[in-house]
This record gives structure tokens, sequence and C-alpha cells, in this order.
């Protein structure tokens, strides 16, 4: 796993929302990890992979939840994955729902992929994780994952009774999960996978039946995932993809992002050298990025993008602003306004 790997907050995202049920004090968790709080309210948002796993790790173990990742992925189910699924739900058959998750496997994690395996009377819906065994938390991650497959195929294939003919599973042995739900599961596994019989494949899939509908996030911010610098910088997209939600809570130092990739200042600068950018430069790169979306964004006034950046006064973002683009805020939302005439004719 890359030192700036990331995944969508999404799904980390229904792990604190269950947490928060059971009256844990998810912010001091998230805080003491350096998970940045946004999250709470925008699952959309990228956040560092392996403090995922380590957030994950120590929750279960000082709140003694061993089948932590288990009892998410029951709870919320197919939901954990809703836009995906949806998605999956519009294909003919099961197999074809399958693929959908294949195809779109990199929208979520920058580390993950899913394929299928096909034998003579089942076949095995398989995910491979780039996250290595001995990271903690993985087995949560794991089970959890596959809790909410178990559920999807419940409800594409509208056979509420289903499991699956075995569970493969790279975690070694727990055995908290060995017997669970009268489940065939087979540990330290080459890949993660559910089997399923042959006679499913071409299943008709249905709708999936929103019983349990998490909590919704109060305002979700425009998506980051079109930045310029991503291009600029092609090498180093996944620390600039790191760094977003943090610059949504302040200006992160060099020591603090270099923690988070597990890595040395000096390290983290020799790869920013050879891009030909510096830290602080990059920053600024993605600052003036970030405004701009936020400018072409309706929902937001000039002073609400100061704030949202982190900047203390309006007047300080106007001038920082005009300093990355060559233009202030006013003049580049003039610039990109679609002229009324236009407006008329749509």
């Amino acid at each position: 796993m890359s030192h700036f790997a990331t995944t969508t907050a999404n799904q980390l995202w229904s792990f604190t929302c269950y947490l928060l049920e059971q009256g844990i004090d998810v912010e001091a968790y998230l805080t003491k990890h350096k998970l940045p709080l946004l999250l709470l309210n925008n699952p959309q948002i990228k956040i560092p992979t392996r403090l995922v796993f380590q957030f994950l790790d120590d929750v279960a173990k000082q709140e003694n939840l061993p089948l932590l990742g288990w009892q998410v992925g029951q709870h919320v189910g197919w939901q954990a994955l809703a836009d995906i699924s949806q998605q999956a739900a519009e294909a003919a058959t099961l197999i074809e729902a399958f693929s959908v998750f294949i195809n779109l496997a990199s929208t979520g994690a920058s580390h993950a992929d899913f394929f299928i395996y096909e034998e003579e009377h089942d076949f095995e819906f398989c995910h491979v994780s780039g996250v290595s065994l001995d990271t903690p938390g993985y087995f949560h991650v794991e089970s959890y994952l596959m809790a909410v497959f178990i559920d999807l195929v419940r409800q594409l294939s509208d056979n509420h009774a289903f499991k699956p003919l075995c569970l493969k599973l790279r975690s070694q042995t727990n055995a908290a999960l060995t017997d669970h739900d009268a489940i065939n599961i087979l540990f330290d596994q080459d890949y993660t996978a559910l089997r399923i019989p042959q006679s499913m494949r071409n299943a008709p899939c249905h709708t999936p039946q929103n019983n349990n509908p998490p909590q919704e996030p109060d305002k979700t911010l425009p998506n980051f995932s079109t930045l310029e610098a991503f291009t600029s910088y092609p090498a180093i997209a996944s620390l600039s993809t790191l760094l977003v939600p943090y610059l949504l809570e302040g200006t992160p130092s060099i020591q603090f992002i270099a923690d988070i990739g597990d890595t040395s200042v000096r390290s983290l600068q020799r790869l920013l050298s050879s891009q030909g950018c510096s830290f602080n430069q990059l920053v600024q790169l993605l600052r003036g990025d970030m405004a701009k979306l936020l400018l072409l964004d309706n929902r937001y006034s000039v002073a609400d993008v100061a704030r949202l950046l982190q900047y203390q006064q309006t007047t300080h973002f106007i001038r920082a602003f005009k300093k990355i683009t060559e233009t202030t805020p006013k003049q580049f939302n003039l610039s990109h306004q679609q002229p009324l005439a236009e407006l008329a004719e749509n």
C-alpha cells in the first residue's frame, strides 16, 4: 500500500454512525488518529487508508467490540455502498451487477480490486486489497465488506434467506466469527470472496429496499476529485487528494502530513522536489483550486468560501486568492457566469 493511499470516507462514515449510536466518543478517536472531523458530515471525501485501519483497530479493542466490522456491515447492509448498489440494481442479472462493482472499484479505494472466479457449479465474487494482512484493523474492514455484500446479494436476488456456500477471508482464524450465523467461513485464504451457486448467476436483479436508511450528512461539499493540481502533478495525486480535507480544517504542517504517510519529512520533501514543487507550493495550488470550485457553487458566498478554507477574515482570503490566481473572487465569478442571453435560450 502506498504511503498516501486513500479511500472514500463513506465506509468509515458507516462505522462512525454506528459507533455514535452506541454512545461512543467518535470525535475523540478521530482526533487521536489524525482523521479529519469533516468526514462526519461529508462521507464523499478521501481519507488516509492506513489511519482508517488504525482507527478501527483501536476502537474495537478499547470498546470491546471484537466483531466491530461484521456488526457494522450487518447493520448498514447494502446501503454502505448505496450509490454503486443502485447502479448494480439496474443490471439485468446478478452476475452483471457484480460487474458494475468490478468496473467502479477504482472510484472508492486507491488500492482495491474485484474480480469473478468461475467454477462448474458455483462462482466466487472476489476482492483483493492492497493492504497488508499485518495492518491493524484489517479483519474489521474485511468482515465489514463481506457482511455488506451478503446483504447486497439478498437484496438484488430478492432472496433474504441467502447464505453463501462459503465465505473466504484472508484474515487469520477468528473464533468469534467462526460459527457465526451458520455460514461456512474459511480463513487464511489468498483472497476475500463470496462463493455463490451457479444457479443464481443469471437471477434477475431487484431494486434494494431502503428499510433502514442511515443518517444523512448535513451539507456535502463539492466534488474535489477534479482539481487542476491532480493533473498538474499526477505522480503525487494521492498526496494531493489526501491533503484536501485537512485544508478544510486548517493548514497542516509538513510534519503532520509526513506522520500520516508514515514517512519522514525529508523523504516527503524529496518526493515533492522530484515533481518540481515544494510542500507550501502544493498547499497554495490546492487552496486556489478548491477556492475556484467553491466559488462556482452558488450555495457559497465569498465569505463562506473564506470560512471553509480557514481564513480568519474574508479580506485575507481575497488577497491570497488574487496572489494565487491573479484575479479577485468577484472577477473570477463574473468571468465564469453564463451570459443572460444564453440562460434565456436554455
